[in-house]
């Protein structure tokens, strides 16, 4: 499901990954991250900084931020869940639940 929000220039949430508040692209041209963030619930103890790989647990909730509103995207969906986050305007949102990352394949380490 890709959702895109129009007039906002800002997206938070995805809670419990070490990515900065603000969340950084993971596609498209000059993408901070190669890997698409990941909700799984897990528990890491050696877990990387500045990473969108999954912790503890995954909060499926994406948050679109704009002077005059604020809108929001809920996946209630159980299984592995991969995010793709572009900030090329207008940021989006695309999530791929249960059937592994983008692309096909091992899912990332």
């Amino acid at each position: 499901m890709d959702m895109r929000f129009g007039g906002t220039q800002h997206l938070f949430g995805l809670a419990e990954h070490t990515a900065p508040f603000n969340l950084p692209s993971t596609s498209g041209d000059g993408a901070k991250y190669a890997e698409p963030y990941r909700l799984w619930t897990l528990d890491v103890y050696d877990y990387e900084l500045d990473s969108p790989m999954a912790l503890y647990g995954g909060v499926p909730l994406l948050l679109a931020h704009a002077p005059n509103r604020t809108t929001g995207a809920l996946w209630f969906n159980p299984t592995e869940t991969y995010v793709d986050v572009s900030r090329v305007p207008p940021p989006s949102g695309s999530w791929l639940g249960g059937g592994g990352p983008p692309g096909g394949g091992p899912p990332p380490a």
